[in-house]
C-alpha cells in the first residue's frame, strides 16, 4: 500500500491530508453506528419468544398454531 509523505496514511491524491483524516475519522463514526444498530437488532431478536411473533410477520412454515 502506497502511504502518503506527509501524514503516513494511504495515499489520497485528490484531497488534503486533514480532508482525508476527515473523511476516515466519518467513515469509522458510520461503520461504529451500523456496527450498534445490528447489535442492538440481534439483541432484540434474541429476546422476541416465538410467541410474541405477530402472526402478520409469521411465514407459511411458522411452527405451531398462527
Amino acid at each position: 500500500m502506497t502511504l502518503c509523505r506527509d501524514c503516513q496514511q494511504p495515499y489520497h491524491p485528490h484531497e488534503s491530508c486533514q480532508a482525508a483524516a476527515d473523511r476516515r475519522a466519518d467513515w469509522a463514526a458510520i461503520t461504529a453506528y451500523v456496527d450498534q444498530q445490528l447489535s442492538r437488532l440481534a439483541t432484540l431478536a434474541g429476546r422476541t419468544p416465538m410467541s410474541e411473533v405477530p402472526p402478520a410477520l409469521r411465514g407459511p412454515n411458522w411452527p405451531g398454531p398462527a
